[in-house]
């Protein structure tokens, strides 16, 4: 099953990716199977997850099933249904796997979705990009003075509060 394979591995990964384009060790290292990967962090903080290490092998899925797309291909990704597939063991319960699915989308940085399709790539999805924006505004020196500009902006100069 995809998501059984140890990519924690240095030889199994190396293995895994050998035939990719350049680019892809981070993306395992990070968000898949890496020290601090985002699914192995998800795994750790829910018991639920990390008993069956359901977050770790659902982007496993993903990943084998994903990989070798390219940018140009009409349809991206794999399907919901097939990264179950790949992800789970008889018996075990699918809200689960349903459940670790959603989070891995809103969480990962190379993680993308389009309908019921997911998919990794080499760049960050937009919420990467939205988390390095932020951290490089400080609310006070930035976000403080857009808000008042606005507030004054509608009340024409009339103050009803004193938090203008």
């Amino acid at each position: 099953m995809p998501g059984s394979l140890p990519l924690n591995d240095a030889n199994v990964r190396n293995k895994s990716i050998h035939y990719l384009p350049q680019g892809w060790e981070p993306v395992v290292e990070r968000e898949i199977d890496g020290h601090h990967a985002t699914a192995i962090t998800l795994d750790s903080a829910n018991p639920l997850y990390g008993s069956v290490h359901a977050a770790r092998r659902t982007a496993r899925t993903i990943f084998l099933g994903s990989a070798p797309s390219s940018a140009a291909q009409m349809v991206r990704g794999i399907t919901a249904d097939r990264i179950l597939l790949g992800s789970m063991h008889p018996g075990q319960t699918v809200g689960v796997f349903e459940d670790v699915l959603k989070r891995l989308r809103d969480q990962m940085h190379y993680l993308y979705a389009d309908q019921n399709r997911y998919w990794f790539e080499t760049k960050p999805n937009l919420r990467r990009e939205m988390e390095g924006r932020k951290q490089r505004l400080d609310d006070a020196l930035h976000i403080q003075p857009l808000i008042k500009e606005s507030v004054q902006k509608v009340l024409k100069g009339q103050h009803c509060f004193a938090g203008v």
